[in-house]
């Protein structure tokens, strides 16, 4: 189940659907690099995970007055509330596609719930 709302009480406050098991909550990668060393080996650095990194994929059969709320968020607001199986997190819509009822959005996590 996804609920997506506003940050403010608007006159859409949100919608609720139930997302495909294709959608991908968690394939964001830790904060790794690695710089080669002058005798041949590496030097991995991990700085850990920050839900800011996090992209989450959904995809969702939606009916049309949850495509039309959508639509209209992705489009006039800047940052929304999106709860999920992974949590409660601000952030917003970067890619929303709306096909015959079928929805593919991504949405780009800036915090999450503290």
């Amino acid at each position: 189940m996804v609920s997506i709302t506003t940050i403010e009480s608007k006159t859409i406050d949100g919608v609720v659907f139930e997302e495909l098991p294709t959608s991908a909550f968690r394939d964001t990668p830790p904060r790794v690099s690695r710089t080669a060393t002058l005798d041949g080996g590496a030097v991995l650095d991990h700085r850990g995970f920050s839900d800011g990194d996090r992209a989450l994929k959904i995809e969702a059969f939606i009916d049309e007055t949850t495509a039309d709320n959508l639509w209209y968020m992705s489009r006039n607001e800047t940052l929304l509330n999106i709860a999920c199986r992974e949590g409660f997190f601000t952030g917003a819509i970067s890619e929303i596609k709306i096909d015959g009822g079928r929805l593919k959005m991504t949405f780009l996590v800036k915090e999450g719930a503290e």
